[in-house]
């Protein structure tokens, strides 16, 4: 998922900065495109083409195109009403103790949110993009998290860009998608959170127990923000909105203990996995990592230095391999990917992706078997225009040996 803070009247993106100070003001996650930045690390290895493919959206689905800036160009719209990949994950192991209905499988998948489209099922073959009109269309998608192997994510309305959302009346607030039948289905409403009829819950944290939340109300005189939290009596994943008046506990929260969940922690307590996939990178260069649990909880940001050049990237730790991917495209990986050898036993591999024009980023990832999935955007502040991903076989990168 993003982890990027816009203020609804700020006049400059504060990236991970803004969680760093963050406020009851803050109300987006998004990537600051403006500055140019690469990380200062020597990278003697790029991806030739026949090793990637780049996917584009457009109002209709997706396609294939030869370069991001050769796509059907896009009205740019508020992130939260653009068609883009608002949040990826890969679906690992279920958790210990969580019930999980993954079988084994060739190549474990991954999704991404197509925000206003549909889920994005990658499993290495062709990506398919699995439109729901009824739940994407009029709200904007976000916070993907697992539980076990099965993907849950956020529906809400930004009152400041979307018309529709003077009620939340019958609104679904968590969602969770079912492979076998290709259905989003509503777990919980926000009435069955006892929400305000006009609030929605912009974001939320997630740590395997309880879920903590934030409640943005706006009226004509001003914005009110809220926080509750709130625990289910056993499995989420079989709860329904007409069935949960006695399965869900929900008490009142503070800002601090939201803000706290939100504050990136100091990149020397973080994993050893993590620190040593990423030891080339000097200890004087700021930047901040958004870290995935194997677990499908939400994730932890760690930051080093000071983070007002809000440079950053994502990373995955799974049980056999570990990777990050930065946002000026640098990745590194160590492990062993599925069917794979180990790669990096002392020193992380590390490559870069083909460099984006200007005022493009790339932002969240995933992998399934040996296939990275990046997505990327075309961002101009608060908005975005262009936006698709980029598919890499791995295999071909790493693993095959060129011909004599």
């Amino acid at each position: 998922m993003n982890f990027f803070t816009v203020f609804p009247k700020a006049t400059t993106s504060a990236a991970i900065l803004a969680a760093l100070i963050f406020t009851t003001g803050c109300d987006k996650k998004k990537e600051e495109a403006a500055k140019e930045k690469d990380l200062p690390v020597t990278i003697t290895q790029q991806i030739s083409p026949e090793t990637h493919t780049w996917y584009a959206f457009t109002t209709q689905g997706m396609e294939s195109v030869d370069l991001p800036q050769h796509a059907n160009s896009q009205l740019k719209r508020a992130w939260t009403e653009a068609i883009r990949i608002s949040s990826m994950g890969t679906c690992l192991s279920p958790v210990q103790g969580l019930p999980g209905s993954m079988q084994e499988s060739a190549e474990p998948p991954a999704y991404a949110l197509v925000n206003r489209l549909g889920m994005l099922v990658l499993d290495g073959g062709e990506p398919k993009l699995v439109k729901e009109p009824s739940t994407f269309t009029n709200n904007t998608a976000d916070n993907l998290v697992f539980y076990g192997d099965i993907p849950i994510f956020s529906m809400y309305r930004n009152s400041f860009f979307n018309d529709s959302s003077t009620s939340n009346a019958s609104q679904p607030f968590l969602v969770k998608y079912d492979r076998a039948s290709g259905m989003c289905i509503p777990l919980v409403t926000y009435q069955n959170l006892m929400v305000e009829k006009n609030a929605q819950i912009t974001d939320f944290t997630w740590n395997g127990v309880e879920w903590l939340c934030a409640l943005k109300t706006q009226t004509d005189e001003r914005v009110i923000f809220d926080y509750i939290k709130w625990t289910p009596s056993g499995d989420i994943t079989e709860l329904s909105p007409m069935k949960n008046s006695n399965k869900i506990a929900v008490a009142e929260a503070g800002e601090r203990e939201f803000r706290n969940t939100k504050l990136p922690t100091d990149y020397s307590l973080a994993p050893d996995r993590l620190k040593n996939l990423l030891k080339v990178i000097p200890k004087d260069f700021s930047f901040y990592i958004i870290s995935k649990h194997t677990s499908g909880f939400s994730p932890t940001v760690y930051a080093q230095g000071e983070q007002s050049d809000n440079f950053g990237g994502t990373a995955l730790l799974s049980d056999t391999y570990a990777i990050a991917v930065f946002q000026d495209g640098t990745t590194y990986l160590s492990g062993a990917l599925y069917g794979k050898h180990i790669l990096g036993r002392e020193k992380a591999v590390a490559f870069r992706l083909p460099k984006l024009p200007k005022g493009y980023v790339y932002s969240d990832f995933a992998v399934s078997g040996t296939y990275l999935y990046v997505a990327w955007e075309e961002a101009d502040f608060y908005q975005t225009g262009r936006s698709g991903f980029l598919a890499v076989d791995l295999d071909k990168v790493l693993y095959s040996k060129p011909e004599a």
